[in-house]
């Protein structure tokens, strides 16, 4: 699979199928993060503490989506954030896939 360029670090994340009642199109999909414990591989042990290189991305890696960041704030590595983020397409039949990306020292908003 395709990774975005520039960005040492992302996750997939999964719109169950079992949560959506029909197939949805720009829908504005709420992302909660709130990390405890640490670790490497946390979004905020290893994203900047302004949150600039935050991306979103479909399913093939790399076609990115846009997004608001409601709230963001990171405390001993730890992040705790509300995003909005514009999924084109979120199917009622199968799960969505999308990945958030993190992990850029030169990414700008």
């Amino acid at each position: 699979m395709a990774w975005l360029s520039g960005w040492s670090y992302r996750k997939k994340i999964t719109v169950s199928q079992l949560n959506v009642d029909s197939n949805l199109t720009d829908f504005p999909l709420y992302v909660n993060i709130a990390e405890t414990g640490g670790g490497s591989t946390n979004i905020g042990a290893n994203a900047l503490t302004n949150g600039f290189d935050i991306r979103f991305t479909s399913s093939d890696g790399t076609t990115t989506l846009k997004y608001e960041r409601e709230r963001y704030s990171i405390t001993a590595s730890n992040l705790t954030a509300d995003i909005w983020v514009k999924v084109p397409s979120i199917s009622g039949t199968v799960d969505t896939d999308i990945y958030i990306y993190y992990g850029n020292a030169g990414a700008a908003d």
